[in-house]
């Protein structure tokens, strides 16, 4: 991971996704912590740029599939930022995960 954790900071999951990035969808790492989302692209992709998101800047966290049938999520931010993620496996855990900890 090429993130540095913070001051207190925990990782509490690690989860395969894919983030749409315009009109691509981009292979990676969600990290979930008790601080941030953070994901990173894999090795193979040309869009590498890293993605944080702080959990004390998102909404709203909610199932969203692409084109219709494609399971994934949505993440919102305070600011109205809205981040799409592809999720095949354990959506519900993630979404459950992150509500957890926006609770906090």
């Amino acid at each position: 991971m090429s993130f540095n954790l913070k001051e207190n900071e925990q990782i509490l999951a690690n989860f395969a996704v894919q983030l749409l990035r315009n009109i691509e969808s981009v292979d990676g790492n969600m990290t979930i912590t008790n601080q941030r989302v953070l994901f990173e692209a894999g090795l193979i992709n040309v869009q590498k740029k890293p993605l944080e998101i702080p959990l004390d800047e998102i909404s709203k966290v909610c199932k969203k599939n692409t084109f219709w049938i494609i399971p994934g999520i949505l993440i919102q931010t305070k600011s109205d930022m809205k981040y799409g993620f592809i999720v095949i496996r354990n959506r519900e855990k993630l979404i459950s995960l992150i509500e957890n900890q926006l609770i906090k």
